[in-house]
């Protein structure tokens, strides 16, 4: 493996070990607390999937690498980004009920 592809392994390694344990965290927390903390789990979880799945140069992964926790790191921006998650969600809920419509009257047309 050469050092680009050692550097972005050890990283990958680094954010589960960092997922790994926040999950440990979490299951010591009561159900309340656990369902206040859902949205951070799926939005590490993704955060972790799509760190893995980029080849980051060595500057890169060294940089990420010198955080101390890097996947809460990428949390913390997702969660300063102006990117409304909704909207995708409510982009998708347009499309299927547009959708549904046309279905429907093409099965009243039929009928």
């Amino acid at each position: 493996m050469n050092r680009t592809g050692m550097l972005n392994e050890k990283l990958n390694v680094k954010v589960q070990d960092e997922y790994h344990a926040f999950i440990e965290k979490l299951k010591g927390l009561p159900p309340d607390k656990i369902i206040e903390h859902s949205y951070e789990k799926v939005f590490k979880e993704d955060l972790a999937l799509a760190l893995s799945e980029k080849t980051l140069s060595p500057d890169e992964a060294k940089a990420m690498l010198s955080l101390k926790y890097p996947l809460d790191a990428l949390y913390q921006e997702w969660m300063k980004t102006d990117i409304s998650y909704m909207d995708m969600l409510s982009d998708i809920v347009d499309n299927k009920v547009e959708s549904a419509v046309k279905e429907m009257k093409m099965k009243n047309k039929e009928r």
